[in-house]
């Protein structure tokens, strides 16, 4: 094989693995059932904290996030939970005790918490990188598998304390 075909290949192959990288890395932002499913069971183990049907703020800059976080209020009844679109800016007079951020928001993390631990609400987002910001105090992923992970700092920040049994579930971060 000369030096230009294996150069062709090896754009191609580059080309096709940054292609399937993005549709993985889109598939796993998306809001899913089973993610907002995983939401409000991790909301029943915060000692606490609400419960019956728990009022959700899920917050969008109506970028990116936009889709997501209407696809988060759509699912949110399935899981047992009322949820309504806020922007960042109305944390401050929402009624939830819940904040669900959606992928697509690291722009606005630092004013999303500033404002949820304020008033000591419960932060929870389906994108890692925000309990690995701290911005966080819970972020769950479902697929291929539930994951929960749990910010310590973020949780002391806005009050939330988890009872012993859901230790056990979770992987917990700084």
């Amino acid at each position: 094989m000369n030096t230009i075909s294996r150069l062709r290949y090896g754009v191609i192959g580059a080309v096709s693995l940054l292609a399937a990288s993005s549709l993985t890395t889109a598939a796993q932002a998306a809001v899913t059932d089973k993610d907002m499913k995983v939401v409000a069971k991790a909301i029943s183990f915060v000692e606490n904290g609400p419960k019956g049907t728990v009022d959700v703020a899920v917050v969008t800059d109506g970028g990116a996030s936009k889709a997501d976080a209407d696809t988060a209020v759509s699912l949110a009844s399935g899981a047992g939970l009322t949820a309504t679109v806020v922007a960042p800016a109305a944390l401050s007079s929402t009624a939830a005790k819940v904040v669900f951020i959606p992928a697509g928001m690291n722009g606005s993390f630092d004013a999303i918490f500033s404002a949820a631990s304020a008033k000591k609400l419960i932060t929870i987002s389906n994108a890692g990188d925000c309990t690995a910001a701290q911005k966080c105090a819970i972020s769950v992923k479902s697929d291929p598998a539930v994951d929960i992970t749990v910010s310590k700092s973020a949780s002391a920040a806005t009050g939330v304390a988890f009872g012993s049994a859901f230790s056990m579930m979770i992987k917990e971060v700084p």
